[in-house]
């Protein structure tokens, strides 16, 4: 009797840990799926609790660790906190020298931080650990306009869209880059196309936002940010820009309440708009 009260025992036993391993690895892929946020479909918040639990957890192997530490780093990147963001893929590389994906996000992390002879070469690496990664040449794109270096960031800009011609981001990056460069006439045909290519998404419409106030049409800037900041009320990048284009325009109260809800959410935005040639009066 004993013996069969023992047997009955362990199988309930086994019944409850199985039941723990299936919950747990339930837990584990629900982690993962928010950690590689592949669509998109999670906030940056969300996204980094996640990580932190994967790599907290040391049950990766050396390669999904890298994942996790790059992973990571992008959600650092998408709350503007570049810092920390490099230290991730920090780690992502020394898990995995060849990882193009967090060769060019160290190369987002320090061009937030100006620092853009040091992501040109990690833009550099991404490319020559994949030469068909047709993100790390808009990076490396993004980091020549800042260079002043039209030609080869125009060459970049046209080799990302030629590897991934149905990527709409792609034509968004060379709107947003042609209109750095002051070439605002040919940027907007790539927003137009980038907002058919990406319907619901902010990123053209705030583009096309910075191109019309490049070229001077305050009124379509300001149309074109405001409908970005509907998708998503604290996008940092078009309430700065609304806001120096209500002060061109005079509405200085609505330029100051967009400047402070800018600053809000990311502190150091005024030192990267000045590189984009964006810049309230004096003492706002």
């Amino acid at each position: 009797m004993v013996f069969k009260l023992g047997l009955a025992a362990l199988g309930l036993a086994s019944l409850f840990l199985i039941s723990g391993c299936q919950a747990g690895a339930g837990l584990r892929s629900g982690d993962t799926t928010r950690c590689e946020n592949a669509r998109y479909d999670f906030d940056a918040d969300t996204q980094l609790q996640a990580c932190d639990r994967l790599i907290q957890s040391g049950a990766d192997n050396q390669k999904t660790l890298a994942a996790d530490y790059n992973n990571r780093g992008g959600a650092y990147l998408d709350k503007h906190d570049y810092q920390h963001a490099l230290q991730d893929f920090d780690e992502s590389i020394k898990l995995r020298p060849d990882y193009a994906e967090a060769y060019d996000g160290r190369a987002m992390a320090r061009r937030g931080l100006n620092d853009f002879d040091a992501a040109l070469a990690d833009a550099d690496a991404a490319v020559r650990s994949n030469p068909d990664y047709a993100n790390a040449y808009s990076t490396r794109a993004s980091i020549f306009v800042f260079k002043q270096d039209k030609a080869r960031a125009l060459a970049d800009f046209n080799k990302a869209i030629e590897l991934a011609s149905s990527d709409g981001e792609k034509y968004n990056d060379r709107c947003f880059g042609l209109a750095q460069l002051g070439e605002s006439a040919g940027a907007i045909p790539d927003c137009d196309r980038a907002e058919r290519m990406l319907p619901g998404n902010l990123d053209p419409l705030d583009s096309r936002g910075y191109a019309h106030q490049r070229a001077g049409d305050i009124d379509a800037a300001i149309t074109d940010y405001t409908a970005a900041l509907k998708i998503d009320p604290k996008y940092a990048p078009s309430l700065f820009r609304r806001g120096v284009a209500y002060a061109d325009e005079g509405k200085m109260d609505l330029a100051k309440a967009d400047l402070a809800a800018a600053r809000a959410v990311n502190p150091q935005i005024d030192a990267h708009m000045v590189l984009e040639k964006i810049t309230p009066p004096s003492g706002m």
